[in-house]
């Protein structure tokens, strides 16, 4: 533990130097305190303006799904942009043959960070959801959140050469997300087309209340995390 603590010193004086990064972490904070106050003065004004009961709230879930992912895509966010800004400098090398070795090196950039975002994650949807969500149902959707993080991070880290393709793979990776809106507006004979996307499934958990679509939550992104593993081990393990 020593020596992975050590070998995080480094990563948190990359984030300190680089405004972006720090940004990235405050980012959630700033997304939870627009959606929870923004959003129902915006809802009450659009209700006033069109005469209608409601027209956003039936979408509130939407956004603390958004809010639930996006937490630990910054943080691993953070950790990949980290790495690859370490492979382009040649620092990762000298860290990989240090004794952490690289799965210690790889743990302390996107697996450490990913326990962080979890607890963060649990602590933000509490705080800032403006549905109600059960304690279990928080840990549920925290928990997918952090595997779809681990999809990205694994995805970008596994095709990217340098921190700048870093970037541009994290902005497509948006695809990602775009399960929530098949579940919402997507007619059902049609939408099924996204099961492939966590997302999708992760939504239905959340907007069915039902827990029997955790499992294929946590199976399709095991699945991801499979295929993605034989690039990733060739770059790193």
């Amino acid at each position: 533990m020593k020596k992975l603590l050590c070998a995080m010193k480094p990563f948190i004086q990359e984030i300190s130097h680089d405004f972006m990064l720090i940004a990235c972490l405050a980012m959630p904070i700033i997304m939870g305190v627009v959606f929870k106050f923004a959003l129902p003065i915006l809802e009450n004004v659009l209700c006033v303006q069109f005469v209608k009961t409601s027209i956003l709230s039936p979408y509130y879930l939407i956004f603390d799904l958004l809010l639930a992912i996006m937490t630990p895509m910054m943080f691993t966010f953070v950790g990949v942009m980290t790495v690859l800004s370490e492979m382009d400098n040649g620092t990762s090398k000298y860290l990989c043959v240090t004794p952490i070795g690289k799965s210690g090196y790889l743990l302390s950039r996107i697996g450490i960070p990913s326990v962080i975002a979890f607890f963060y994650d649990a602590l933000f949807l509490s705080i800032f959801s403006i549905t109600d969500i059960s304690f279990l149902m928080n840990i549920a959707i925290s928990f997918s959140s952090v595997l779809l993080s681990l999809i990205t991070s694994m995805l970008v880290i596994s095709l990217a050469k340098n921190k700048l393709e870093g970037m541009g793979l994290i902005k497509m990776c948006g695809f990602l997300i775009l399960g929530i809106p098949a579940v919402y507006f997507i007619p059902s004979s049609v939408k099924y087309a996204f099961a492939i996307l966590p997302t999708f499934w992760l939504t239905k958990l959340a907007k069915n209340e039902n827990y029997i679509f955790l499992l294929p939550t946590i199976l399709i992104s095991l699945i991801w995390i499979s295929l993605l593993s034989s690039k990733f081990k060739k770059k790193f393990l």
